[in-house]
Formats: C-alpha cells, sequence, structure tokens
C-alpha cells in the first residue's frame, strides 16, 4: 500500500520488528484518481492539484518533461493507450478545472491572511 510517503524500508522493518506502531497522518491517504483528457493530448486529473498530477504521472509511467505550466501532455505514442484510462471532457471543462483550483488556491490564501 502507498500512501505518498517514502521510508527507507530498513527503518519501516525496524519499527515493525520492536513493535512501534507506525501511524500515517490522514492527509497522507490514498484518494482514487480520475485522468480526464481532451483528446488533444492534454491530461489532468482530479481531485486537481500539483501532487495528485505528479502521482498520476508516475501511475502512467509519463515523465517530467510532459508537464506544462497546469497540466500533462500525452506522448503522441501513447496516446491510444493512456486515452483508454481516462474519461473523455471538453478543453473547455479542463480549463475550468484548472481555473477553479487557481481561484480556491488564491481565496485560501486571502482567508488565511485575513485570520492573521
Amino acid at each position: 500500500m502507498d500512501y505518498g510517503v517514502k521510508v527507507a524500508p530498513e527503518i519501516l522493518n525496524l519499527l515493525v520488528r520492536v513493535r512501534i506502531p507506525v501511524v500515517l497522518p490522514v492527509k497522507f491517504k490514498m484518494i482514487p484518481l480520475e485522468y480526464l483528457t481532451d483528446g488533444y493530448r492534454h491530461l489532468i486529473c482530479l481531485p486537481y492539484s500539483r501532487h495528485n498530477l505528479e502521482r498520476m504521472a508516475r501511475n502512467l509511467g509519463l515523465g517530467k518533461h510532459w508537464f506544462h505550466k497546469d497540466h500533462y501532455d500525452i506522448p503522441v505514442r501513447r496516446k491510444a493507450e493512456i486515452e483508454a484510462k481516462c474519461r473523455m471532457v471538453s478543453t473547455r471543462d479542463i480549463i475550468k478545472i484548472i481555473k477553479g483550483s487557481e481561484l480556491s488556491g488564491a481565496r485560501a490564501r486571502l482567508e488565511s491572511d485575513e485570520i492573521r
């Protein structure tokens, strides 16, 4: 089971052997990703975040060089393979998801500034 936390196997084995309970924070719980593409080689995932985009790329075997600002491009040679794992949406939907994420991030920053 992958929780997104990298722990050296030797350390994890030692903790288990000496019976130290290993509790992972809730924020590292694996959330299933849904892959979305528009048929023009643009690829994102839901829930949308930079961390989840990186997880998606690892799951699909995409290198970091396919990342472009806020989405991944699908390599031409793997287009059919990767699109088979995605839900097809419009380019407009992809833009709405990306822009909605940026706006909610800006709102969260403003609200945290107001709290201070």
